[in-house]
């Protein structure tokens, strides 16, 4: 039995980039979205935030 790729749902809620200052941030206990919420990757966050809440 096997599976195919229309047997399952998905929906893509965006495309993150690995960058440092993600990391750098969570792992100083500020999460991007706080530390820096004018950067780029912070907007994308937040462009998938809002799809989830729809």
């Amino acid at each position: 039995m096997g599976f195919s790729l229309n047997s399952f749902c998905s929906l893509l809620l965006g495309k993150e980039p690995l960058v440092p200052e993600v990391r750098e941030s969570s792992d100083q206990g500020a999460p991007i979205v706080v530390s820096n919420p004018e950067f780029e990757v912070t907007q994308e966050f937040n462009k998938i935030a809002d799809k989830i809440s729809e």
